[in-house]
């Protein structure tokens, strides 16, 4: 065991980070190199360097040569965290911590104390699940990112539902957790009976029923049974009726932490749907990567309170209005956009809707080379910030 100071500290929870003595180590510029690296925090064995070969650098020339390179990126960070030897390679978990196992270790604990640091977990994922480190010219590591992310996604729904049963004496954080929730499991009827608790208790029943319509609503769309749903809204509805007829409206939480509240005061918040490619199937390896960079540059703004990329994509192209998907997901600005490609020129049309009234409250066009998508990116963002 190494010395506890010394021990290196792997962020997994939102964007990828290496700590060591809580200063930052900078990551390689190499994505691959990055994705060799949540891989193998994220499966603590050895691994024989053929495989890896196979899963990140099956379409190059030389994948062993590929593999020794980003090693070496690695190694200079890692120190003796990393092994290798000619055949495999792995990192030694007692030598790096993680986030994500330090959030499974407070998810099954019950200590007071833990309820800030779950709360400053479940932040980290406001920017995606292992965001930045897809490799679209890999398959067979596109699969195990995508299940990973849907770990995740269902780690980040326990998350939201044990701090939802710890802020049961502060009903406006229960009831933003319990939102947030719903926003990443649309369709899981647990999770919404746990909103519709809380509204029915703090907010009546005709907000109640409002969100109990709109539960059931998506249901039928996915052609889902929404028998457990009607099930659970009778009984709450017959056990809770004079709570319901007595709440009070719940008064808006000052937000001395700028995480407990889906719209934190004084902060605008957003939620960026997505950019659709016209002419295409609507998905687009360039449409996937400028919302995920607009979602990270957008939350590096002060001002601004982003809703996650795993919450706010998942709704492009579902049978939903604004002002619906602003209610799920507890924002009040919503950006969507089109992507038009000819040749090396790129046009992107955004728009800024208030997700409240439904309506455009600015619309823009921008085209520059396919080599200036970064300085795009840059003047997106400070456009909408303005």
């Amino acid at each position: 065991m190494t010395n506890g100071e010394d021990r290196l500290q792997l962020t997994l929870l939102g964007e990828l980070r290496l700590q060591r003595s809580a200063e930052d180590l900078p990551l390689p510029a190499s994505r691959k190199t990055r994705a060799l690296l949540a891989f193998l925090a994220l499966n603590p064995k050895a691994h024989r360097r053929d495989s890896l070969c196979e899963l990140l650098w099956g379409d190059t020339d030389d994948p062993r040569a590929a593999l020794r390179w980003s090693l070496s990126k690695l190694r200079a960070l890692l120190g003796a965290a990393l092994t290798t030897d000619r055949d495999s390679v792995a990192l030694h978990r007692d030598r790096l911590a993680t986030d994500l196992d330090t959030c499974r270790e407070l998810l099954g604990a019950s200590r007071p104390e833990s309820h800030d640091h779950l709360r400053q977990l479940e932040a980290r994922l406001d920017s995606g699940y292992l965001p930045g480190i897809d490799c679209a010219s890999s398959a067979g590591f596109e699969l195990w990112l995508e299940s990973e992310r849907a770990s995740l996604r269902r780690l980040h729904g326990e998350l939201l539902k044990r701090l939802q049963e710890l802020a049961r004496d502060d009903p406006a954080r229960a009831i933003h957790y319990a939102r947030k929730r719903v926003g990443i499991e649309p369709l899981d009827p647990a999770a919404n009976l746990a909103l519709l608790t809380v509204v029915l208790q703090h907010e009546g029943q005709q907000q109640a029923r409002q969100a109990f319509e709109l539960a059931r609503q998506r249901l039928r769309q996915a052609q889902l049974d929404d028998a457990a749903l009607l099930r659970g809204w009778r009984e709450l509805t017959a056990v809770l009726p004079a709570a319901a007829r007595a709440a009070t409206p719940v008064a808006d939480h000052n937000a001395t932490d700028n995480r407990a509240s889906a719209q934190p005061q004084g902060k605008p918040s957003l939620a960026v749907l997505g950019f659709t490619e016209l002419g295409g199937d609507g998905k687009s390896i360039l449409g996937l990567g400028l919302t995920a960079d607009l979602i990270s540059r957008l939350s590096r703004v002060g001002g601004l309170f982003v809703i996650a990329r795993a919450s706010s994509t998942r709704f492009a192209g579902e049978p939903y209005d604004f002002p619906e998907i602003a209610s799920l997901l507890g924002v009040r600005y919503l950006i969507h956009g089109t992507i038009q490609c000819q040749g090396r020129r790129v046009r992107v049309n955004v728009e800024l809707v208030d997700g409240c009234l439904g309506r455009d409250i600015w619309v823009e066009s921008f085209e520059r080379a396919r080599d200036d998508l970064f300085l795009l990116q840059d003047e997106l963002a400070s456009a909408i910030v303005a």
